[in-house]
């Protein structure tokens, strides 16, 4: 997915004001103004969901790159926040707020990003089992709606002709086998399992824009939202399994950048937050830093 008209105008609004302050703050010997500024033209880049992508598949394939980014952008923004002073304005205020939140989510962006040689086999099987449930409660969901359905609308989802909710829990009951025995054989039926019902969702959600009644459309989206989100969740625990398989070529579902446009990201964090009990921010980023790792595995 391109750049729109809209976007580019604001970019370029954008980079005028950039070159605006930062001519400003040579003048005035303000380093904090000309940090501030490109930080803000980076953070307008960043919200173009194609440039995210684009460098969310970097950062994960180049993850000393992205630490390393991580750790300059969270020194030079907690170091150049300005002080609030009794006279300051609202304005300033906003902006020595808005550096020392840029800081802090780059320090958490440094944490997530930088692999986790500390965390057990035992804690990320853990972990995938407890996706499960999210997964499994998707896939009712969807099954109920897509029974609702006329039967051609329903054939576009169901079209293998396997309920979702029998995935799921083969899903469910391969990740309790491995967390009760992890090993090479119990690690590669998990994947399949994974795998499969990720193909499953995502085909759905391609699909899902091809049925004709509104209100069954937008119910059975949000269900298979959910779906995407659990289940990717527990392939990105999966890719940092030592002996995960999972590569590129051995992928052949729908790719994660043609759905971009389909998945509903507000819905996603929200999920992820409630999931780990952490801020949305924070789970913004371990969404972020889940896709790369999907996208660096192929998916």
């Amino acid at each position: 997915m391109g750049i729109s008209l809209m976007q580019k105008l604001r970019l370029l609004r954008q980079l005028n004001s950039t070159v605006d302050t930062v001519e400003e703050g040579i003048k005035m010997k303000n380093s904090t103004k000309i940090i501030g500024a490109v930080i803000a033209l980076l953070t307008s880049l960043l919200g173009i969901p194609s440039v995210q992508a684009a460098v969310t598949s970097f950062l994960g394939t180049h993850p000393v790159v992205s630490a390393v980014i991580a750790a300059v952008t969270a020194i030079l923004a907690l170091l150049h926040n300005p002080v609030a002073t009794p006279g300051a304005s609202s304005a300033s205020s906003d902006q020595g707020a808005s550096t020392a939140k840029l800081g802090v989510l780059a320090l958490i962006s440094l944490l997530l990003v930088w692999p986790c040689s500390a965390c057990s086999a035992t804690t990320v099987a853990q972990d995938i089992v407890n996706w499960t449930p999210t997964i499994v409660s998707a896939a009712t969901t969807i099954d109920a709606t897509v029974a609702a359905l006329d039967p051609a609308n329903a054939g576009l989802i169901l079209l293998a002709g396997t309920t979702f909710t029998a995935v799921a829990n083969l899903v469910e009951a391969q990740a309790k086998t491995y967390l009760a025995n992890p090993n090479a054989t119990t690690l590669q039926q998990l994947q399949a399992q994974a795998t499969a019902f990720q193909g499953n969702v995502t085909t759905a959600l391609l699909q899902a824009a091809r049925i004709t009644n509104a209100a069954s459309q937008q119910k059975v989206t949000v269900a298979i939202n959910a779906a995407v989100t659990g289940i990717s969740a527990i392939l990105a625990l999966i890719t940092t399994i030592k002996g995960s398989t999972i590569t590129p070529a051995s992928v052949t579902t729908p790719k994660l950048a043609a759905l971009a446009p389909l998945i509903d990201r507000g819905q996603a964090v929200q999920m992820v937050a409630t999931h780990y009990g952490i801020s949305y921010d924070a789970a913004a980023l371990e969404i972020d830093r889940n896709t790369a790792l999907l996208m660096r595995a192929g998916f």
